[in-house]
């Protein structure tokens, strides 16, 4: 994938109802993560996670993911239930969870 890549991510609820969040902006990132990146939202297949995040319940304790996706000029905003994750795009959620702990970590004393 060659456009800017830039998500907005959050993920909120859960047992503790901890939120993490970050922005990846593919400028920031190596060759290698960039390339990465493209690869895992080639593979979650954005335009049918648009389709499954109009179905989101309710439900205690569970995560919810909200993702703003920029890939150059198009825009795509998706929030799913942990519940309702497809595997194609649970490797995406990983890859975005560990950039926003990193994230979350290098910023506390």
């Amino acid at each position: 994938m060659k456009v800017p890549i830039i998500i907005d991510f959050e993920r909120t609820g859960g047992y503790a109802g901890l939120t993490l969040r970050t922005t990846v902006d593919s400028h920031s990132l190596s060759a290698d993560e960039t390339e990465e990146l493209g690869h895992l939202l080639d593979e979650a297949g954005i335009p049918g996670l648009m389709q499954e995040s109009e179905r989101t319940e309710p439900s205690p304790d569970q995560f919810f993911y909200t993702l703003s996706i920029r890939l150059g000029e198009e825009q795509h905003f998706v929030r799913l239930a942990e519940k309702q994750i497809p595997l194609s795009v649970r490797p995406l959620l990983k890859f975005l969870t560990k950039r926003s702990r990193i994230k979350k970590e290098n910023h506390n004393p």
